[in-house]
């Protein structure tokens, strides 16, 4: 059997593939996605050639999605790849791809509610709030929306409302621009270096950096139990999540895992 290449690409303009044979000869194939709505980006093409590999294979397999179970209605309207790309991302095109298979998925995301409470345990919860309203706005940023930036905070805001009883106080425009302010004085909010920089979790430079930081923590160990519980019972798990999470992952995964000799494989973006 062919064996793809095992990938850590250095530039963020390219994907990284990870592939690894666990104790039980079990494969773990970790597909390291850019974030993209486009389903004619390259990495779409090196995605169905990865995904070829891993269905082909004999044995109990399981995909591992970044996304909670609550997406699970919105991906099952989608009949083909292609548009399920379009509206929800990879992990919706992923999810096409694996119920066309007949092969489970786990949604591998905790729930949104709980990542807000073990956030609470160490951060204020104005300052959680603005937090992931800001990773939200960072993903309308790599999306490149329909809707203008301030629509789509507006509607980001009222999500964010779900979450009042959480937090003990409810999330608003005027509160979310009162807070941007307090944050960071005049530095325009609809600024995308600025927001893609305060929503990088590895960097530490701003208080909402940490707060970012601690919730891909709190999701990548996550991650990793699920990893870890299937490849334990010999499973083969295909894992389709952000390059991010794989880049932060890989010592963890190299140690649960045996491997052939890497190679390098690049896609540019």
């Amino acid at each position: 059997m062919c064996l793809l290449p095992a990938c850590m690409a250095s530039s963020d303009n390219f994907n990284s593939i990870l592939v690894r044979y666990g104790a039980q000869a079990n494969l773990l194939c970790f597909f390291g996605a850019l974030h993209s709505n486009d389903p004619k980006h390259p990495q779409f093409s090196l995605l169905k050639n990865t995904w070829n590999f891993f269905e082909q294979g004999p044995g109990n397999k399981v995909v591992v999605i970044e996304s909670t179970r609550n997406a699970q209605n919105n991906f099952e309207i989608f009949e083909n790849f292609e548009e399920a790309v379009k509206q929800c991302g990879e992990p919706g095109g992923m999810y096409v791809l694996s119920r066309t298979a007949g092969i489970e998925v786990i949604f591998g995301e905790i729930d949104a509610d709980e990542q807000r409470k073990m956030l609470l345990t160490e951060f204020d919860a104005e300052n959680v709030a603005y937090a992931c309203l800001m990773q939200s706005a960072a993903v309308w940023f790599r999306a490149k929306r329909k809707l203008s930036f301030t629509e789509a905070l507006v509607n980001y805001v009222k999500k964010e409302t779900m979450f009042s009883s959480i937090y003990g106080f409810e999330p608003t425009m005027d509160w979310l621009y009162e807070k941007h302010k307090e944050l960071f004085g005049n530095q325009p909010i609809d600024d995308e270096r600025f927001v893609l920089s305060i929503c990088d979790p590895r960097k530490k430079d701003t208080l909402i950096n940490k707060i970012v930081s601690k919730r891909t923590e709190i999701r990548n160990e996550h991650l990793l139990a699920i990893i870890n519980d299937n490849m334990h019972v010999g499973r083969n798990i295909f894992v389709m999540y952000g390059r991010g999470h794989l880049d932060m992952l890989y010592d963890e995964l190299i140690k649960s895992t045996f491997a052939h000799d890497p190679h390098i494989h690049k896609t540019t973006e």
